[in-house]
Parts: structure tokens; sequence; C-alpha cells
């Protein structure tokens, strides 16, 4: 029942917990939590987006916007106000890429000094998976696109279909 479903939760959750620290031991780097690094990365992929005049500056910009919902997600999940920590966050960060979402403190705080790391080589490896599956996506709908449309009538039974 709900128990069971409780203690598989929990089982996750401290098997998460080993393999973080584990990969933190093993790269013996951290980097700051609660979203302060995606706020950062978004923030340095916007400068580097202007360098284009093309279609790139544009993809570039919607990577930064995804990175940018990350600790947003953080702030939803522990329902807090998300638009108001979007401009906190986005405002603390001029001053320190070190600020993120501190949801012990349901505030936005200086993760280095309230000691919320994340793993470096973690977070690239999850970064590197959903650019994998967003690419995915992107070459799937591609397909979909360029395939040649249907006729009025193609898909009506006892109309033969001229693709098949």
């Amino acid at each position: 029942g709900s128990t069971k479903h409780i203690t598989d939760q929990l089982e996750r959750a401290i098997n998460d917990a080993i393999g973080a620290i584990c990969q933190a031991i093993k790269n013996n780097k951290a980097i700051p939590g609660g979203g302060a690094s995606d706020i950062a990365a978004a923030k340095a992929l916007r400068k580097y987006a202007n360098s284009f005049t093309d279609k790139r500056q544009l993809v570039i910009k919607a990577y930064a916007d995804a990175l940018e919902e990350l600790p947003l997600a953080i702030a939803k999940n522990a329902g807090m106000d998300v638009i108001d920590v979007s401009t906190q966050l986005i405002a603390a960060q001029e001053k320190s890429t070190n600020m993120g979402v501190n949801v012990i403190k349901r505030e936005v705080t200086d993760m280095k000094e309230d000691h919320i790391l994340e793993s470096q080589i973690s977070k690239k490896e999850i970064v590197d998976s959903c650019t994998e599956v967003a690419v995915e996506i992107l070459r799937i709908d591609d397909v979909v696109a360029s395939r040649p449309e249907t006729p009025v009538g193609g898909d009506m039974p006892g109309t033969p279909n001229p693709y098949m």
C-alpha cells in the first residue's frame, strides 16, 4: 500500500544522496546548488548569443530560457512564489553567481554560504542528458514536419491511402 510506496521513495532518495556524495568525493568538485549554476550559465549563454546575428542566436537564447526554468521548478516544488523568486534570483545573480533558491529558508540566498552544493560531474551529466533528449526530439520533429501531408480522404475508411 502507501507505506510500501513511501519506503520505496525513501530508499530512492537515500540512494540518490549516496550517489551524489560518491560523485562529489570522486570528482572532488562541487558547484553552488539551488539553481545558482543554471542561472549563471543562462546569463553567460545570453551574452554569447549576442555574438550571432542569425538563427543560432535564437537557439542559444532558447537554451538559456530552459536553464532558467530549473531553479523556478525548485521554487515551485517548494511552494514558493515563482515570479518573486525569478525577479529576486536574477537581481541577486548580478551581485554573485552563488545566489540560488534555498527551499529551507524559502528565499534566494548564497548557496556556498549555506552549504547547498551539488556535484559538478552530476550536473554536467544531467545537462548533457537533457540536451541529448532535446536534440532527439527536434530530430523527430524535423522528420514529422518533412513527411508529405496525407491527402484529404486518405485516412477515410475504404479510401486507399497513396502513401501505403
